[in-house]
């Protein structure tokens, strides 16, 4: 597969002929003269647009009885190196597609990790905080058992200085 492609000109060529040759060789080179040809950027070799880049009538190279079959065999020609020069490019280019695919897996991958890490995280502090707010609660109730207790214990320790106490000899 050759890199670029040579427009081969016969020596016996018509300046009619010559001009469709000369625009196709500068599509082939991807130097067009025709401003909306340019703008399009890549364009491939077909005999649209190798008339329009020559200035002319398509008729002249299309049909089956055209006028000038030697160009249209020169335009096949480089319809078929286009194609077959693409196919590499179109092989790296899905092959960069898989790549950014698989870049694009491992990341939603990595997140989803995250994503579960953070809410075993968030699940651990709720269960923690509730486990804490449960031992507050405990807590106090404890504390207030104990006021109970503390008071029940005070007043009965009262009753019984009270009761133990002599008696006056009255």
């Amino acid at each position: 597969m050759t890199k670029s492609y040579a427009v081969e000109i016969p020596d016996d060529a018509t300046p009619l002929e010559r001009e469709y040759f000369d625009a196709l060789g500068r599509i082939v080179a991807g130097r067009a003269r025709d401003l909306a040809l340019r703008e399009r950027g890549a364009i491939r070799p077909s005999q649209p647009n190798v008339a329009k880049e020559a200035g002319r009538s398509r008729t002249a190279i299309s049909g089956e009885a055209c006028a000038l079959p030697r160009v249209k065999l020169e335009i096949m020609r480089a319809q078929e190196w286009h194609r077959d020069s693409k196919r590499p490019e179109a092989a790296l280019r899905e092959i960069a597609e898989l790549g950014r695919e698989r870049a694009l897996r491992r990341e939603t991958a990595d997140a989803l990790q995250k994503g579960e890490r953070y809410k075993r995280q968030r699940d651990a502090a709720f269960t923690s905080s509730a486990a804490c707010g449960m031992l507050a609660v405990a807590l106090q109730r404890l504390g207030r058992a104990a006021d109970v207790d503390l008071t029940r214990a005070r007043r009965d320790a009262e009753q019984r200085a009270i009761s133990n106490r002599p008696t006056s000899a009255l």
